[in-house]
């Protein structure tokens, strides 16, 4: 062997450990292995909605710790740095104030570098209750008898809208249209004060809001109506017949006013303008009905004469309740009915006229008028009256010794013997 040869095996020794060194020294710097082992963590039982949590970390050398900090809605994972490697290590974590806006449980999990966890939990309590306060009450109508119910239901948060604590006294505040004021107490239950409150017997706007500590913080007003229950006396008459000294005529056209007392429920309260009645009806014409709606507790018929003369018998009706029945009486709307025949070959003619009214006019143009011909088997003729006077010709092959004519005017009724 040269010495050049030698000399250049040693060269290469050389080198070779030159970069072993090297790369072993760039290993050893980039790599750094964690020996954080967690032993416990701490946390205060309870905290303040809006306010930072202070924890204690206790953990066993150095390196990255995990922690997942576990509310209701997310899990936020942050990393801590434990750098003193100590034993045993104590390091303060601080979870920000952000993180603490909704009250509820926040737990809290550490997790070392094998693996190994503690865990723990704070309660977020709500903050102070804030502006603003809301109520609701529902139905929005009840019924005035003393039985029926709504319900009113307060709201009360603190800044981050979270519900005060259950048990936290709430004062609801009814003011009644006619000046009464009732307080009545609730407590918050699961994140509002509910509470039921039942109908008084007068038919009023009322006004409810809520309140808390003796009304440092208050709500808006909301209303509700109390309505007056069903009718429960219905009185009916015709009081322009007070003063009438003339008789009511059956002619069919003219009208008598007739009107219900005032509509109340059996607490006196005045049913609403609008309320349905209906009038029945029955006389010389048949039966019938008319209805109509309250005005001012009121309801106001305006009933049509029969064309027939007799008595017409009138019940109002109202929520299944019906007034006692009142009676008008119509007398004969004619005074006089002339009635003439002759014949003329086998030509029947009845002449009628002039008919005059019950206060001797004659009767207005259109007046019906039936004419009867018996003995000769002819159905009888239905006419119209112009000028108070018609004329009616019947055809007959047979001329009869014994039979009359019968004309029938508004329900009265004239007769000539035929000859």
């Amino acid at each position: 062997m040269t010495p050049s040869s030698a000399f250049r095996r040693m060269l290469l020794a050389l080198a070779g450990l030159l970069l072993g060194a090297a790369v072993a020294s760039a290993c050893s710097s980039d790599e750094v292995i964690s020996t954080a082992t967690v032993l416990s963590i701490g946390a205060p039982e309870e905290v303040i909605a809006g306010t930072s949590i202070s924890l204690t970390l206790e953990s066993d050398g150095a390196g990255d710790v995990r922690l997942d900090v576990i509310d209701a809605f997310a899990t936020t994972t942050l990393t801590v740095a434990v750098l003193d490697d100590s034993t045993p290590v104590f390091t303060s974590i601080e979870i920000p104030a952000a993180m603490t806006r909704s009250s509820g449980i926040v737990s809290f999990r550490a997790v070392g570098a094998l693996g190994e966890q503690a865990t723990t939990s704070t309660v977020v309590l709500p903050a102070a209750a804030t502006d603003p306060l809301d109520v609701l009450v529902g139905p929005r109508t009840i019924v005035a008898d003393g039985a029926d119910e709504t319900m009113a239901i307060g709201f009360v948060t603190d800044r981050f809208g979270n519900p005060i604590l259950d048990g936290s006294p709430v004062e609801l505040t009814i003011v009644e249209e006619r000046g009464a004021v009732t307080v009545l107490d609730a407590v918050m239950d699961g994140g509002l004060a509910a509470r039921l409150i039942g109908s008084g017997t007068v038919a009023q706007r009322v006004e409810l809001f809520a309140s808390i500590d003796d009304g440092a913080l208050a709500s808006r007003s909301v209303d509700f109506a109390e309505v007056p229950g069903p009718a429960s006396i219905v009185d009916v008459g015709a009081p322009e017949l007070a003063d009438r000294t003339d008789p009511l005529v059956a002619d069919g056209r003219s009208f008598v006013d007739v009107v219900t007392g005032e509509i109340d429920d059996r607490f006196g309260n005045q049913l609403p303008d609008g309320h349905l009645v209906r009038l029945q009806t029955s006389g010389p014409d048949g039966v019938g009905q008319l209805t109509a709606r309250t005005i001012d507790g009121i309801a106001r018929f305006s009933v049509v004469a029969p064309r027939l003369p007799g008595t017409v018998t009138i019940t109002a009706q109202s929520d299944g309740t019906s007034s006692e029945a009142i009676e008008l009486d119509f007398d004969p709307a004619i005074s006089e009915i002339p009635v003439d025949w002759e014949w003329d070959d086998n030509v029947l003619t009845v002449s009628i006229g002039p008919v005059l009214d019950h206060v001797g006019s004659v009767v207005v143009d259109g007046t019906p008028a039936s004419v009867v011909v018996s003995g000769l088997g002819i159905d009888p003729v239905d006419v119209e009256l112009i000028d108070g006077r018609a004329t009616v010709s019947v055809d007959s092959n047979e001329r009869v010794g014994v039979g009359r004519v019968e004309v029938k005017v508004l329900g009265v009724d004239a007769e000539e013997e035929l000859s």
